[in-house]
């Protein structure tokens, strides 16, 4: 019964089946293409699962570093440069959160880019 439940649900035959072996190759090309499709949907997932690491990773270094400077500001409370920093961190990374699909242009650190004047 389950047979026959699975091949009604994979190929609908108009009218009797007189050779299976027609029937089957109908089943097999169908079972072919859903085999390449998901095959083709988990390696997308796979790629986007890589990407979805390599991006949290990336927030976990900015995050160590952000947590890095606010313990050297608690240190010496005169210095700005890591306050600078800190701020300047976390402007990038809001603006990339914001705007994740846009090109960023680089600022050379010395000409209006970096937190020195």
């Amino acid at each position: 019964m389950y047979f026959l439940i699975l091949f009604y649900t994979f190929a609908v035959m108009e009218g009797n089946v007189s050779d299976i072996s027609e029937a089957l190759s109908v089943l097999t090309e169908e079972l072919r293409m859903l085999r390449a499709s998901n095959d083709a949907q988990y390696a997308e997932i796979c790629r986007l699962t890589r990407l979805v690491e390599s991006l949290n990773a990336e927030i976990r270094k900015r995050d160590k570093k952000i947590e890095e400077l606010q313990y050297l500001n608690e240190l010496d409370g005169e210095q700005q440069w890591s306050r600078n920093l800190e701020k300047l961190l976390q402007e990038g990374i809001h603006e990339r959160n914001e705007n994740p699909q846009a090109v960023i242009d680089k600022k050379p650190f010395r000409q209006g880019g970096g937190c020195i004047s």
